[in-house]
Protein backbone atom coordinates (compact mmCIF):
# COMPACT_ATOMS: atom_id res chain seq x y z
CA UNK A 1 0.00 0.00 0.00
CA UNK A 2 1.33 3.99 -0.76
CA UNK A 3 0.03 6.54 1.04
CA UNK A 4 -0.63 9.89 -0.42
CA UNK A 5 -1.25 13.14 1.35
CA UNK A 6 -4.99 14.27 0.72
CA UNK A 7 -4.91 17.23 -1.72
CA UNK A 8 -7.31 19.45 0.56
CA UNK A 9 -4.95 20.26 3.20
CA UNK A 10 -3.03 23.33 3.72
CA UNK A 11 0.48 22.84 5.89
CA UNK A 12 2.08 25.96 7.57
CA UNK A 13 5.34 24.90 9.58
CA UNK A 14 4.79 27.07 13.53
CA UNK A 15 8.00 27.14 14.88
CA UNK A 16 8.62 22.76 15.66
CA UNK A 17 4.98 22.13 15.10
CA UNK A 18 3.15 21.94 11.88
CA UNK A 19 -0.61 23.43 11.42
CA UNK A 20 -2.58 21.46 9.12
CA UNK A 21 -5.78 22.58 7.71
CA UNK A 22 -8.17 20.57 6.42
CA UNK A 23 -10.51 22.39 4.07
CA UNK A 24 -12.57 19.61 3.86
CA UNK A 25 -13.84 19.26 7.08
CA UNK A 26 -12.90 22.82 8.68
CA UNK A 27 -10.80 21.10 11.08
CA UNK A 28 -7.09 22.23 12.20
CA UNK A 29 -4.75 19.64 13.24
CA UNK A 30 -1.55 20.19 15.18
CA UNK A 31 1.11 17.80 14.84
CA UNK A 32 4.86 17.70 16.18
CA UNK A 33 7.88 17.59 14.26
CA UNK A 34 8.44 13.97 13.20
CA UNK A 35 4.61 13.67 12.21
CA UNK A 36 4.80 16.95 10.10
CA UNK A 37 7.53 15.54 8.26
CA UNK A 38 5.85 12.10 7.82
CA UNK A 39 2.85 14.39 6.46
CA UNK A 40 4.90 16.48 4.42
CA UNK A 41 6.53 13.11 2.46
CA UNK A 42 3.25 10.99 2.02
CA UNK A 43 3.35 11.36 -1.46
CA UNK A 44 2.47 8.14 -3.17
CA UNK A 45 5.54 6.02 -0.80
CA UNK A 46 5.86 3.16 0.76
CA UNK A 47 5.70 3.04 4.88
CA UNK A 48 9.22 1.24 4.64
CA UNK A 49 10.17 4.39 2.55
CA UNK A 50 8.66 6.83 5.02
CA UNK A 51 10.53 5.11 8.21
CA UNK A 52 13.76 4.77 6.09
CA UNK A 53 13.47 8.99 5.77
CA UNK A 54 12.76 9.52 9.11
CA UNK A 55 15.87 7.21 10.19
CA UNK A 56 17.96 9.63 7.67
CA UNK A 57 16.36 12.59 8.69
CA UNK A 58 16.76 11.77 12.38
CA UNK A 59 19.84 9.29 12.38
CA UNK A 60 18.07 6.72 14.34
CA UNK A 61 18.04 2.97 14.14
CA UNK A 62 15.57 0.47 15.22
CA UNK A 63 12.33 -1.20 14.62
CA UNK A 64 10.37 0.90 17.00
CA UNK A 65 10.43 3.63 13.53
CA UNK A 66 8.73 1.02 11.54
CA UNK A 67 5.72 0.24 14.15
CA UNK A 68 5.44 3.94 15.12
CA UNK A 69 4.93 4.94 11.08
CA UNK A 70 2.46 2.38 10.66
CA UNK A 71 0.26 3.64 13.93
CA UNK A 72 0.85 7.48 12.56
CA UNK A 73 -0.17 6.61 8.98
CA UNK A 74 -3.22 4.47 10.64
CA UNK A 75 -4.29 8.08 12.56
CA UNK A 76 -3.67 10.26 9.34
CA UNK A 77 -5.96 7.95 7.57
CA UNK A 78 -8.88 7.76 10.03
CA UNK A 79 -8.69 11.79 9.53
CA UNK A 80 -8.24 12.14 6.00
CA UNK A 81 -5.05 13.14 6.01
CA UNK A 82 -3.97 10.38 3.98
CA UNK A 83 -5.44 8.26 1.37
CA UNK A 84 -4.03 5.11 0.48
CA UNK A 85 -3.64 3.54 -2.83
CA UNK A 86 -3.08 0.70 -3.97
CA UNK A 87 0.41 -0.42 -5.87
CA UNK A 88 -0.16 -1.58 -8.75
Amino acid sequence: MLYERAEHLQLRKAGEEMLVHDLANEKIHVLNQTAGDLLEHCSRRTPEELASFLRARYEVNGQDIDRDVREILERFVENGLVNEVPIS
